[in-house]
């Protein structure tokens, strides 16, 4: 092997040079087309780029190669995942389990997939089959699934058993806090978050059960605190936007609350189907649906805004849950109100928008 241009090409994957380095062990598999670990980079190079159809082919001839190494297994699933191939994913961590059967991560990661899907059934069968591998990460993932699914006696007795294995697993400690929350128990639950928070001070769940916790305790400051600190940890933390939007709107702070409030889309899923551009608040004058997309009694409270919004267009939908239809046709005359089983056609509006983003807006009408 030409070991100049590998330590070079090598030195600049580590540089993050990818381009440079991408070429230079494209240049080596010419020369050495079987070799593994110039496949490996050339694989990590293209997943770093995000060109993950490229990825998978050369971590399908990594597998052909060599079926034992596990980080061929997980990457590809990792591609797969990214290009939303979630069936493929699945499948080749089967294929993983197949030819690696004792390695937890591979089940874990395939439970994920399940739980993402809100397969919990699934997401249990593979995590109870891999348990005699008696990795303290498989009883808290176990526990974690069933803490999706309200089953608190499960999570304490899977929790459990993770720290009987390993006395530092955080993630058991957070999921133990999490069932004496739901019991009121936040003395407890203070307890266990703390041990989590001494093991693990960098994990954006310990602190977005922090912040629940204070808020719980009215100490709103300190839930804040902990919300902001999960989201720096984790962007993607949309739990801790959303909970500290409602201390935001309470506290009066409607600019970040009503903005924040919005990260909800990212807990619940759309319960009508438009094709209809969702308002951004800029042009009046147009006919708009407006949906109702929780309970009751968020419907309820976010149309008493629909008074200001008379003005503001041309024509106004209201889709609401039947229960409040008759009521609403009586105390709003002159907005058109149907129910989600209704028909109403297309033509009939520019534009719509979810019932609780109206105060996001409240103050450009």
């Amino acid at each position: 092997m030409s070991n100049k241009l590998y330590i070079k090409s090598i030195n600049l994957f580590k540089q993050k040079k990818l381009d440079k380095s991408l070429v230079n062990f494209k240049k080596l598999l010419k020369i050495y087309p079987k070799n593994e670990n110039i496949i490996n980079y050339l694989s990590l190079n293209y997943i770093f780029l995000s060109q993950f159809d490229n990825a998978i082919l050369v971590l399908k001839e990594l597998i052909q190669l060599n079926n034992k190494n596990v980080s061929y297994y997980l990457n590809l699933s990792y591609c797969y995942e990214n290009i939303n191939e979630f069936e493929k994913a699945i499948d080749n961590y089967k294929n993983a389990i197949q030819n690696i059967s004792n390695e937890a991560q591979i089940y874990i990661n395939l439970a994920s997939i399940y739980k993402r899907q809100r397969k919990f059934d699934e997401a249990e069968n593979v995590l109870k089959k891999s348990l005699y591998l008696n990795s303290y990460k498989l009883f808290s993932t176990l526990a974690g699934i069933y803490a999706d699914q309200n089953k608190f006696d499960q999570v304490m007795e899977f929790s459990k058993k993770a720290l009987e294995l390993n006395q530092s697993d955080f993630i058991a400690l957070n999921n133990i806090a999490k069932v004496y929350m739901e019991e009121k128990n936040f003395e407890e639950a203070s307890k266990y978050l703390g041990k989590a928070l001494q093991i693990e001070q960098n994990n954006f769940l310990i602190h977005l059960n922090l912040g629940t916790l204070y808020k719980n305790l009215n100490q709103l400051d300190k839930a804040k605190d902990h919300y902001n600190k999960s989201i720096s940890i984790n962007p993607k933390a949309y739990d801790a936007y959303l909970y500290k939007s409602l201390i935001e709107l309470s506290e009066n702070n409607f600019l970040d609350g009503w903005k924040n409030y919005e990260f909800r889309w990212f807990k619940q899923a759309e319960r009508i189907s438009i094709t209809r551009p969702k308002w951004d608040g800029k042009k009046l004058n147009q006919k708009i649906i407006i949906w109702g997309e929780q309970g009751l009694g968020e419907q309820i409270l976010f149309t008493s805004i629909l008074p200001e919004l008379g003005q503001s267009f041309e024509k106004i939908i209201l889709v609401i849950d039947e229960k409040l239809k008759l009521i609403y046709q009586e105390s709003f005359p002159n907005i058109k109100i149907f129910t989600p089983e209704e028909a109403w056609s297309i033509e009939e509006f520019d534009c719509h928008l979810p019932i609780g983003s109206l105060g996001n807006f409240l103050g450009m009408m």
